[in-house]
């Protein structure tokens, strides 16, 4: 079995002697740093000759010497176990030194423990190396000692979703790249009783402990719940939602709602008068100018939009598209598709795709995609999140036109605002804590406290945690927003045919003019100016 070098201490009449053991098996030789470290630990320091005549003996064959240190002696020095630990303390090695000819051994198994409980373990030890080590005594050899238990890693709770969640807006394009309206390839229909989404809860890690006996905490895992909406039901572990009707299911405000379609046959007019709904409507007609269409849902419109107001929680699709006369105007928290828009002012919070856009103010948060054989962009202020794409831009007549791409504001308000919640709730706990702190100190001495004290104490300690309960809720929401800021990209302009003069680029605040017609182009933002790059 290997074996290191090893030595040992003899005292005798005409002074101090060490015996030097050659390694076996393998074994790697006495180094003099071990050596002269044990001896100082045990208050024997040699002078410079002494250390020479060592060093002298240590580098000499390898084979059993006796090497006299100096003519006083020591009084005998005791067996002894030195313990080295890994940097993360989950793991120990010990090392047994010899004793000297008349010094003490260690006496048993009980012992050995002791000594290694003196050195700090506390935790993981292998009994069976000790019990081994007194069948087969090794010494200056690594014993592999004790080890930690690690924690058991939690696990973060995750959602599987059985429906298309994000909303990605996919239209199919024609030959000649019209948009087709009869395949958007967008709603999300859904049988009554169907499952919408399958929550997997957390999972709470176990403690480890190191060999010093210290727990090792696991990961906080990061908890989800599922939120019902209309038209759905949760299972009573909290863990499957289903569809309680017939519908069209999607995410509102983080929760999931399955939506009727209401459906106006003709016009939307003094027949109608404003529509307002709870979830997804369908107009066959069209939309009259000064009415108005709100759904919490979605909204389609088989006809034409005058100067009227729409206003979808989802998204909006106008099979043929919109003559606003500059009063009309589209909001959407999701996409918006239309042949053609004019005249009116456009809000998305996703994309938007179009035939032509002609004299209006549209924002959409990701895109603005003109794809139409002409795929005109002229007149007005367009800006997106991430991308703008036409066959052309502006008009011969220079027509004032400006494209913009650049972060969503919203998003970097929400973000900001939350920021400044989450530092307020902070302190409010800290203050909370401290209060509590000092109460329940003064309180120490009476046992039992009185019962208007014991509920003074206990009001604070409800108090703090619905406080710590809000600031875990918002800090996940506060991570999520900032993946989103910070997956934030600077975007493009992309023009596949000419951008004419008058027209103004800016992205991330950087301007530029077109002075003269470019062609098969798109524009990228680089440092402090944008540059154009052939397509």
């Amino acid at each position: 079995m290997l074996q290191n070098a090893w030595f040992q201490l003899d005292v005798r009449d005409d002074g101090l002697y060490i015996i030097l053991y050659p390694p076996a098996d393998g074994g790697q030789e006495l180094s003099f740093f071990e050596l002269n470290l044990y001896l100082i630990k045990n208050k024997i320091i040699l002078k410079q000759a002494e250390k020479e005549t060592l060093k002298q003996a240590l580098e000499g064959p390898t084979q059993k010497k006796e090497v006299k240190l100096r003519e006083s002696g020591v009084m005998p020095v005791d067996e002894s176990i030195a313990v080295t630990m890994a940097a993360d303390k989950m793991s120990a090695v010990a090392r047994v030194y010899a004793p000297s000819a008349e010094g003490r051994p260690i006496s048993d198994k009980e012992d050995f423990l002791a000594r290694l409980d003196g050195a700090g373990l506390k935790f993981g030890i292998n009994e069976e190396v000790v019990e081994d080590w007194f069948t087969d005594k090794r010494y200056c050899t690594d014993l592999y000692i004790a080890d930690g238990s690690p924690a058991e890693e939690s696990r973060d709770a995750f959602i599987e979703y059985t429906f298309n969640v994000g909303g990605e807006f996919r239209p199919t394009i024609d030959e000649n790249d019209n948009i087709d309206f009869h395949r958007l390839n967008q709603i999300n229909h859904v049988a009554e009783g169907e499952i919408l989404a399958v929550l997997t809860p957390a999972y709470e890690g176990v403690n480890g402990k190191n060999v010093l006996g210290l727990d090792i905490l696991p990961k906080k895992p990061v908890r989800l719940t599922l939120s019902p909406g209309s038209n759905t039901e949760l299972s009573e572990d909290g863990n499957v939602l289903t569809a309680t009707t017939a519908g069209h299911v999607e995410m509102l405000r983080g929760k999931i709602n399955v939506n009727n379609i209401y459906t106006v046959k003709g016009n939307v007019d003094a027949g109608t008068g404003d529509i307002e709904y709870d979830g997804s409507v369908k107009i066959a007609g069209d939309v009259m100018a000064g009415y108005a269409v709100i759904a919490t849902g979605d909204i389609y419109v088989d006809g034409v939009v005058e100067a009227a107001f729409l206003n979808a929680g989802g998204q909006i699709v106008l099979t043929k598209g919109m003559h606003g006369d500059a009063k009309g105007s589209l909001k959407a928290g999701g996409n918006i598709a239309a042949r053609f828009i004019q005249a009116c002012t456009v809000e998305s919070g996703g994309d938007i795709t179009s035939g032509s856009i002609l004299h209006s103010k549209v924002t959409a948060k990701n895109s603005i995609v003109v794809s139409s054989k002409r795929g005109v962009i002229s007149g007005g202020e367009f800006k997106a999140g991430t991308l703008i794409s036409a066959v052309a831009v502006g008009s011969p007549a220079k027509t004032n036109t400006q494209l913009e791409i650049g972060p969503d504001s919203a998003l970097l308000d929400q973000y900001l605002n939350l920021e400044n919640i989450l530092v307020e709730k902070r302190l409010a706990q800290r203050r909370d804590k401290q209060t509590f702190d000092i109460a329940k100190r003064r309180l120490d001495g009476a046992d039992p406290l009185p019962p208007d004290k014991a509920q003074y104490l206990e009001a604070i300690q409800n108090q703090l945690a619905t406080i710590e309960t809000e600031i875990n809720e918002l800090t996940i929401r506060y991570n999520q927003l900032k993946d989103e800021v910070d997956k934030s990209d600077p975007g493009r302009i992309v023009v596949k045919g000419e951008v004419y003069e008058g027209t103004r680029i800016v992205i991330s605040d950087v301007a530029y003019y077109v002075r003269n017609i470019l062609s098969h182009c798109q524009f990228l933002v680089d440092g402090n100016e944008i540059k154009t790059i052939a397509l």
